[in-house]
């Protein structure tokens, strides 16, 4: 490690992002082999089951986050959005989330593969594109509301109205885990907060997607909370689409 930091000192932060879960950042820079040559030469890079980016030795990624949060004096290996940014962040989130989601569909037309929300692309996409930052439990209720009707919700209609009433869990899982897994997280935490009631399987998905965004802690003990709620679901949201994408290109 110390070799990569002090030889490689692009690469290192390239490795600083991925650790940190800054995943979407090193996605923009992972094709250049300028800033992985080394990365992948000491087998520091990988996929996990979804094909997403990690760091392919667990301990190695976490020790490189840790010391990175110590650095920058966080409590969380999350690098959060500082507040000031947080307003810009939003609006090219959402935008991007919006563009690369109608390139996939446009890819899944070409590829003849299972849609997504049937012959229409997501509705309400004007409800997505006003999103506010999340600043209290009430406004993440209302943006994880928004999420779930426009992308999760008109898979479920789509399968009911041909016939298939698990669609998105038989169909979408299936062949787009990475976007599956981000839509999962948006399904359970918006069940979460409108206190629909979960089976006991279900309660402990939804206890992995929390532990995961959180870093381990207890909800009730992280300053921000629905803010790093908001960034996580949009964060993997645009992750997951984006992997898929490269999948069908």
């Amino acid at each position: 490690m110390s070799e990569l930091q002090q030889f490689y000192t692009d690469e290192y932060a390239m490795l600083e992002m991925l650790s940190s879960r800054q995943t979407i950042d090193f996605n923009d820079l992972a094709p250049y082999p300028e800033y992985v040559k080394h990365l992948e030469a000491y087998g520091l890079l990988g996929k996990d089951s979804a094909n997403r980016p990690r760091v392919a030795i667990p301990v190695v990624g976490r020790y490189v986050a840790l010391e990175l949060a110590r650095k920058e004096n966080r409590s969380s290996i999350l690098r959060v959005v500082p507040e000031p940014e947080r307003a810009t962040w939003l609006k090219k989130r959402v935008e991007s989330i919006s563009a690369d989601l109608r390139a996939l569909e446009d890819a899944i037309r070409g590829a003849k593969t299972d849609t997504l929300f049937g012959p229409n692309s997501f509705p309400e996409a004007d409800r997505f594109a006003s999103l506010g930052v999340v600043r209290t439990a009430q406004d993440f209720e209302q943006f994880i509301n928004v999420c779930n009707r426009c992308f999760v919700e008109p898979s479920d209609t789509y399968g009911s109205s041909v016939g298939k009433n698990h669609y998105f869990f038989d169909v979408i899982k299936m062949t787009y885990p990475a976007l599956f897994d981000a839509l999962h997280r948006i399904r359970l935490y918006r069940h979460h907060n409108f206190h629909v009631a979960l089976r006991p399987g279900v309660t402990q998905e939804l206890l992995r997607y929390l532990e995961r965004d959180l870093d381990g802690r207890v909800p009730g003990s992280v300053p921000d909370l629905d803010f790093i709620l908001q960034q996580c679901v949009l964060d993997e949201l645009l992750l997951g689409i984006q992997v898929e994408l490269s999948e069908i290109a």
